[in-house]
């Protein structure tokens, strides 16, 4: 009778494990699996990344194999998700394990892969975000830290990038600002970070400039701003270093990706081939003339991307370099 009991769970077990494995699709290439976007924005892993819920931004690992993303729900509880490219394909995404209850979001896997930037609150029942890092061991995170002054000093700092060099960008409201959130940089040395330094008028304005992706060789940097004489609220700009060593005045990157939504958090892929970026542009509607929508269609369009929530979109990255500025070439006489 024992024997029989035990074989009878040892079935459910292995039924319930054949479930849960069967819910998720195998995926086996690059990027989960999914085809490659050309000049034209799309929704990164529709249902599984870009679920319906906020999905607010994304990082890569360098070797591509892990993809990291924050996901909120409506009222901004917020965590880090994880799925991993193994020889039997793509795993469900799991939250980060991270210490205690602390909420975690905006994850940066630094060039060489070895750290993690994030945000979480600086201390506990504060909703200000500071920047803490990660660093990757053994196939987890651990060693978790806030990073001391100057970084983390006053208010927040939000979104961190940070280019091959370990210089580290982030938005702030600070007293050398332009007003509101502006960008700042601050360059790593052995001792630490240096003073953040305010990336000036040709990027900042009187808005709010967020969430700036450094180029990994510092060659532009892209944002988002609430600025007057955009497409939407929130709109994508590009800023490029010039030959003097400066950055050029920023551009915004027009219709192409910007809507009349609003469009936030730009990342480029670790090859250098994908520019992705969140969105809240809703799907269109349906048409007067189309038949009407079953229960299980419905279900879908309210609750699945493009439902109005934050997606994760991709696209070619040949549109920064489409973008950029034509140096006028210097005339000797």
């Amino acid at each position: 009778m024992k024997k029989l009991v035990l074989f009878a769970h040892l079935s459910l077990f292995i039924l319930t494990v054949n479930t849960q494995q069967t819910d998720f699709p195998k995926l086996t290439s690059p990027y989960l699996g999914q085809r490659p976007p050309g000049l034209t924005p799309e929704i990164f892993a529709p249902g599984i990344v870009s679920s319906g819920s906020h999905d607010l931004n994304i990082t890569i690992s360098p070797d591509l194999s892990k993809i990291y993303f924050t996901r909120s729900g409506p009222d901004w509880f917020s965590a880090i998700l994880v799925s991993k490219n193994s020889q039997h394909g793509w795993s469900k995404a799991e939250p980060l394990k991270f210490p205690g209850s602390m909420q975690s979001h905006y994850p940066f896997i630094t060039p060489d892969g070895k750290t993690m930037y994030f945000n979480a609150p600086g201390t506990e029942g504060s909703e200000e975000a500071k920047v803490w890092t990660a660093t990757y061991d053994k196939d987890e995170f651990g060693d978790w830290k806030m990073l001391e002054a100057p970084v983390n000093a006053g208010g927040q700092a939000m979104f961190p990038s940070v280019s091959a060099s370990g210089t580290l960008c982030f938005s702030s409201i600070r007293q050398d600002g332009q007003g509101g959130f502006d960008l700042y940089k601050s360059m790593r040395t052995a001792e630490g970070y240096r003073k953040p330094e305010n990336l000036g008028p040709e990027i900042n304005s009187a808005a709010h400039e967020f969430h700036a992706y450094i180029a990994l060789d510092e060659s532009y940097i892209i944002f988002d701003s609430q600025r007057p004489g955009g497409f939407g609220r929130n709109d994508l700009y590009i800023s490029y270093r010039d030959l003097q060593g400066g950055w050029t005045k920023a551009l915004n990157m027009g219709p192409t990706i910007n809507t009349e939504s609003g469009e936030h958090r730009p990342y480029v892929s670790p090859d250098g081939e994908y520019l992705f970026f969140c969105s809240d542009r809703p799907n269109p509607q349906v048409a007067i003339n189309e038949k009407p929508l079953t229960y299980d269609e419905f279900e879908k369009r309210i609750n699945g991307p493009g439902n109005g929530f934050q997606d994760i979109y991709w696209v070619s990255a040949k549109i920064i370099e489409e973008l950029r500025p034509k140096e006028k070439p210097t005339i000797v006489k």
